[in-house]
């Protein structure tokens, strides 16, 4: 039973008590799936315990329609503002029972008015992906499973159908499963390629865990006419013949929460005013907080049943983007080897493809990824395995404190063929408490699930902490484009160097080279050249620049001196230019930095010295969208692309103001005349590239270093020219837009001056 709001009746249908005949000889077949779980997490099942009869029973009072409809539109319009309400489709237990209600909703500029068209517009976007899934990169096909379920232009809220249940089960972007899952539970189903089908009914046993009744809509003589009962995230059909207790799949009442009022006080609130009671005073602490830019993975790229690591990997690169670099390979949680991280956690953790992964093993194995020689890192986190969760001391205290976790769901005697690891990423306890989870499933948003429906023995949470300090130190993280700069003084060494490389991050690796071999060069300092791919010294002397490299064995911190450089435009994980990390110190000066010191990331116990010289100016390069990283300069710009790719200089019709601005007592004699005695910021200062900055004598407008007749006549032949135009700027000397008569006197009364 579905209906569009257009052809809502004014209640909703009874319950029925029991499956039609051939629907609940289905019903009564299932098996061994009790055993082998959703997403692949074996539970504990020495603290599982039989349900109480009454949580398979549907005597308990039922939600009247109007009041189901109040509640959802209250609850997706504060997701979704602006949103409208297309359809409410009841979910069944597998006795027969309503567990709940999916409204589905079109956001606000999408055309969708119908279910049926939400429907189509499904099928054919998801028709257009597979045509397309054979020539897809990796991110495209996350971007293709995204657009699948039309995550841009729907919204879903399970809303529960007993008054025993506080009113949200769950919310969440795109399409409500009976539509999203619509082609692949008839293919399930063995229901034949061209031929209609339908959903007949689906069952709501707990968030994520959906099964449908498929049917065809035209059966063939002769054929089976029994619906197939399909789980599609698990690509299975279930059709074996253990039979199940009576009523079991309906959803257990709400526990009880010392903190929160009754699910009755939330409906009967929802009934007089349309929106659920406040639970949280007001005052200066947030009620909503989400954890940011914690990276979303799908697990069905990895394997069956790899909900835990993939989790897991959520977890970990999120610190990796943190300061904590060398757990994913090759780049950031977005552009590294993150599927080198899932099958490191794969192993370590003892995944079964077939299975999944015990519940003991996930402590042991991201500690083993993250701490053990074996895959690199050697850092100190520490994980926690706890069963009994606190709302303020476990889900709020870990959000507060900026660390996602791992959250377990795995009582299957309350919710069959359910259980399942997600990542904890913020919280909502505005009215009830609302827990954001990745999901592990497209869309790549959080899924909202309610807390206070889930039972205190039918969860579980894993943390992860970071502690110690990470076996690199990022003293500079800077995506450096063309030559690289000269020698630092870095860790105390006497000379350090620059280069290059294509060199995986854990240099104590066997192998030094990533997958494939094909990874951006990094840079790399040292105090001696060491020619690619090292192994390079993992002490203080060796610093990781952009990588990173690991420095395992490094003891106490370090020390980097940058000046006469150009930090801008950069996308570094920890700060988009500078991060002093890790008991270091970073000293900076006489340097162009994009945001200026209020926009350095100072971490632990390091230090940033800003000194003097320093500036947060656009340092007009010459076309950095395409690697030309010359300063801009009205007295000549050095240009590759002039006298048929020989080169030669440009006059521009601004000087970047990183010309002369290097440190005063560093070496310019490498630059072109005329240069003003001081050496330019940036790559290309103290080099014959160095863009000129002109004599700086008044009035010489010839740029012979001297002011002379030459100049008079140069700025009389120039009378009413337009000063904006190529060089005419240098004869509108006394810089009031126009050159004149008073130019002429300016220059006679500078006659005589020169750089001398």
């Amino acid at each position: 039973m579905s209906f569009d709001i257009q052809k809502r009746p004014d209640t909703v249908a009874a319950p029925e008590r029991a499956f039609p005949h051939s629907a609940r000889d289905i019903s009564i077949r299932l098996t061994v799936f009790l055993a082998v779980l959703a997403c692949g997490v074996f539970a504990p099942m020495g603290r599982a315990r039989a349900a109480q009869a009454n949580h398979n029973s549907p005597q308990h009072g039922f939600v009247a329609a109007s009041l189901i409809e109040k509640a959802a539109v209250f609850y997706g319009a504060q997701r979704w503002p602006g949103c409208r309400l297309i359809s409410i489709t009841p979910y069944y237990a597998l006795d027969g029972s309503i567990n709940a209600y999916a409204a589905q909703f079109a956001k606000r500029g999408s055309g969708l008015r119908r279910q049926a068209a939400l429907a189509e517009r499904l099928a054919a976007v998801q028709a257009e992906q597979a045509r397309m899934s054979i020539v897809r990169l990796p991110e495209e096909k996350r971007q293709a499973a995204n657009e699948a379920v039309l995550a841009d232009e729907a919204g879903t809220v399970i809303i529960a159908a007993r008054c025993d249940l506080y009113p949200l089960l769950e919310r969440f972007d795109g399409a409500a499963p009976h539509l999203k899952h619509a082609s692949k539970a008839a293919g399930l189903a063995a229901i034949g390629k061209g031929r209609a089908a339908k959903i007949e009914r689906s069952f709501y046993l707990g968030p994520l865990s959906v099964l449908h009744q498929v049917r065809p809509e035209a059966p063939i003589a002769g054929e089976d006419a029994e619906p197939a009962l399909v789980d599609p995230l698990n690509g299975r059909t279930l059709t074996t013949p253990q039979q199940l207790p009576d009523g079991a799949g309906v959803l257990p009442p709400a526990p009880q929460q010392t903190d929160t009022m009754r699910p009755q006080s939330f409906w009967e609130e929802i009934d007089r005013s349309g929106s659920p009671p406040t639970t949280v005073a007001d005052g200066p602490v947030p009620a909503t907080r989400i954890i940011p830019r914690v990276p979303y993975y799908h697990q069905d790229d990895y394997g069956p049943n790899s909900c835990v690591p993939n989790a897991s990997a959520q977890v970990l690169g999120y610190w990796d983007d943190h300061g904590y670099g060398n757990l994913v390979d090759g780049g950031s949680s977005a552009t590294g080897h993150v599927a080198e991280l899932v099958y490191d956690l794969m192993r370590a953790q003892e995944y079964y493809g077939a299975l999944g992964t015990f519940h003991y093993n996930i402590e042991p194995g991201l500690e083993a990824v993250c701490n053990g020689d074996e895959y690199g890192n050697g850092l100190g986190f520490d994980v926690t395995e706890d069963f009994s969760v606190s709302w303020t001391d476990d889900i709020k205290a870990e959000i507060d404190a900026g660390r996602p976790f791992l959250y377990f769901n795995w009582q299957l005697e309350s919710y069959p063929n359910w259980s399942h690891v997600a990542t904890g990423v913020g919280y909502d306890e505005t009215s009830g408490h609302i827990i954001h989870v990745h999901y592990n499933y497209p869309p790549d948003t959080p899924y909202e699930l309610n807390w206070d429906n889930i039972a205190s023995d039918n969860q579980a949470v894993f943390k992860v902490k970071p502690s110690g300090t990470p076996t690199f130190d990022c003293v500079w993280s800077e995506d450096f484009e063309g030559e690289f700069p000269g020698a630092w003084s870095v860790g105390g060494a006497s000379d350090a160097y620059w280069d290059v490389t294509s060199n995986r991050s854990h240099n104590i690796t066997t192998d030094p080279w990533p997958p494939g071999g094909n990874v951006s060069l990094s840079a790399y300092c040292v105090g001696s050249r060491i020619s690619p791919p090292g192994p390079y010294p993992a002490d203080a002397d060796g610093w990781m620049i952009y990588g990173p490299f690991s420095t395992i064995g490094k003891t106490g911190g370090g020390s980097a001196t940058v000046t006469s450089s150009i930090v801008w435009g950069n996308a570094a994980p920890v700060a988009p230019e500078i991060a002093a990390l890790f008991s270091s110190t970073l000293t900076i000066g006489y340097c162009d930095v994009a945001g200026g010191e209020q926009a350095a990331a100072v971490w632990g116990e390091s230090t940033l010295n800003w000194e003097d010289g320093n500036a947060d100016a656009d340092p007009l390069f010459a076309d950095a969208d395409n690697g030309d990283y010359h300063l801009r300069s009205r007295y000549g710009r050095w240009s590759a692309l002039l006298n048929d790719g020989a080169g030669g200089w440009a006059d521009d019709d601004a000087t970047s103001p990183c010309t002369d601005a290097g440190d005063p007592g560093a070496d310019f004699s490498n630059e072109p005349m005329p240069n003003f005695g001081r050496t330019n910021m940036g790559a290309f200062g103290n080099t014959a590239e160095a863009s000129k900055s002109g004599w700086n004598v008044p009035g010489d407008v010839n740029d012979d270093c001297s002011v002379n007749v030459l100049d008079l006549l140069g700025a009389r032949n120039n009378l009413k020219s337009d000063a904006g135009t190529g060089r005419n700027w240098k004869y509108d000397v006394n810089s009031d837009g126009s050159i004149n008569v008073l130019d002429l006197i300016f220059v006679r009364n500078k006659s005589r001056t020169s750089c001398n």
